[in-house]
């Protein structure tokens, strides 16, 4: 599966994604919120974005019980 396809069901699939899917996609949100807060560009908006992704994934964690 694209990324792009990942991105654009980011919270529809939520739910019925593997263990291994959710640290995949908790890994890639990380990734794209801190080189949104980096890039030549920044961009706020694409920041916040990816944090309110990143947070939608680390609380579907908590609720199975994955996280330390």
């Amino acid at each position: 599966m694209s990324r792009w396809k990942i991105v654009e069901t980011w919270d529809l699939d939520r739910a019925g994604l593997t263990d291994e899917q959710l640290r995949g996609r908790l890994e890639l949100a990380r990734e794209r919120e801190l080189w949104s807060d980096r890039s030549p560009g920044r961009n706020p908006k694409a920041r916040r974005d990816w944090r309110r992704r990143r947070e939608a994934v680390e609380a579907e964690m908590q609720s199975r019980g994955l996280t330390r």
